[in-house]
């Protein structure tokens, strides 16, 4: 199946306003919420980025378990991130299918890391770090600017594990497990744009 570029996500249109198509399976998870009738196509986009930043989040973890560069129990809070980004993609692609969509799936795109990415368990973890902060920043931009009540709630809650992921890392890559006390909200295209480099 051919891969879509990140210009092609966001370029894609449907009748009635601005939306994501992606090839893809749909997913369920049973603490998602049920995403009432659907959501409108003002949101379709802010939910399909945010899922394009859970694959990529998945691949991170794949990459960085798979570096072997963390001791025990470090692996274990990595693998919780991984399970934790794994459910959060489900939410979202149920959402997208209630909405008339076909998520994307990872088969559907290009990751990319830096060379050096997962060469030590310090440079993982910035990498990481720099990641989650611009999930979390989509997450919290989404909170803002989403119609749908369910999908700002799944939001919230999908940013508080989020925080979680970024305060793990920074803690591991800075020595630092608090940071800002105001993260800062993405918009679609300042998301979109921090994501361009990992996917394509």
């Amino acid at each position: 199946m051919p891969t879509l570029t990140r210009a092609e996500l966001l370029g894609r249109t449907v009748k009635g306003g601005a939306a994501f198509a992606l090839a893809g399976a749909v997913l369920s998870v049973a603490d998602a919420p049920a995403a009432t009738a659907g959501i409108g196509p003002a949101d379709i986009p802010v939910v399909t980025l945010a899922l394009a930043g859970e694959l990529l989040g998945a691949e991170f973890y794949e990459q960085a378990l798979l570096a072997k560069v963390f001791p025990a129990e470090e692996m274990r809070h990595l693998k919780r991130a991984q399970f934790n980004d794994s459910q959060h993609y489900s939410g979202l692609a149920q959402i997208l299918s209630h909405a008339g969509q076909t998520p994307g799936q990872a088969s559907d795109f290009d990751f990319t890391f830096p060379a050096k990415g997962f060469a030590t368990r310090k440079s993982a973890a910035a990498l990481g770090t720099q990641l989650e902060t611009e999930f979390l920043g989509i997450y919290l931009g989404g909170t803002q600017t989403v119609q749908n009540a369910d999908v700002r709630s799944l939001f919230a809650r999908i940013a508080a594990s989020q925080a979680e992921h970024l305060s793990l890392l920074s803690a591991i890559a800075f020595g630092k497990p608090i940071g800002m006390s105001f993260p800062l909200p993405l918009t679609v295209e300042q998301g979109s744009a921090a994501l361009d480099p990992f996917i394509s």
